[in-house]
């Protein structure tokens, strides 16, 4: 059998809590003591305290664990939206577009080329693409001569086209660099490259600063303007069908030709 002895208020005897409460150091240390070990010592103790204590002090030990990782994220959510901000406002070109291009960075002086610098590349032209990407035009310019630039068309994902630079893309063109921009008149000659089910193409643009693009299907695609060229895609024809129809427009609206594309 055994004989409980009763120490509260009540009974005349000390209370245990109370002289360990007087008698505890600094709370200074609480920060370093885990909840958990504060309540073992303490039901130690005071072994014949109420029994409800030791289930309120569990509980407040589960709230302190539920709690820590809930901050931990949240600053680990602060650092990485720095780190994204940083790369933006500084303008870094993605590592994934320097390393497309690298015989941007050799071109021979002597063979008439020129070396570009990939990381200062930007973008020239960009419009809806297939798919949900975007059709973009990127343009480079020679280190020591700034008429000699590179361009490329680019399928980029909405997310890439957001940043300083493109991160998640597919070069869907022949890359294209010369003296000056294009001086040819409009339709005077084109390039054409197939990616996939698509052609992508330019055309000289004279004396257009637009266009517009027609299909024999009666669907109309995007057309974008840079470097003296008119830029755009389509999905390729089927066998046996007509050429898509590029129409060209002057600054004033009226109309510089038609080209069969």
């Amino acid at each position: 059998m055994t004989t409980r002895t009763d120490h509260s208020p009540e009974s005349g005897s000390p209370d245990l809590l109370a002289v360990l409460t007087a008698i505890r150091p600094s709370t200074d240390i609480d920060e370093v003591w885990a909840p958990r070990e504060q309540a073992t010592v303490r039901n130690r103790i005071t072994a014949d305290s109420d029994p409800a204590a030791a289930v309120t002090d569990e509980l407040a030990e589960r709230r302190s664990r539920k709690r820590r990782p809930l901050a931990v994220l949240a600053l680990s959510g602060l650092v990485l939206a720095g780190g994204v901000g940083a790369a933006a406002a500084g303008g870094l070109m993605p590592q994934a577009f320097l390393d497309a291009f690298p015989s941007w960075h050799d071109f021979n002086a002597e063979g008439g080329s020129h070396p570009v610098d990939v990381a200062a590349a930007q973008r020239a032209a960009t419009a809806p693409g297939p798919d949900g990407k975007v059709f973009t035009v990127m343009t480079a310019t020679a280190t020591d001569d700034p008429d000699y630039k590179c361009a490329v068309a680019l399928f980029e994902t909405p997310q890439s086209a957001a940043g300083p630079g493109p991160a998640d893309f597919t070069d869907v063109s022949s890359n294209w660099c010369q003296e000056g921009p294009e001086t040819g008149s409009f339709g005077s000659g084109s390039a054409i490259d197939v990616y996939h089910s698509y052609y992508i193409w330019w055309v000289p643009a004279g004396d257009a600063v637009r266009g517009e693009l027609h299909t024999p299907r009666g669907e109309t695609y995007p057309v974008v303007s840079s470097g003296g060229r008119l830029w755009g895609w389509f999905p390729a024809r089927a066998e046996g069908e007509q050429q898509a129809e590029l129409i060209g427009y002057a600054a004033d609206g009226t109309e510089v030709g038609r080209q069969p594309v």
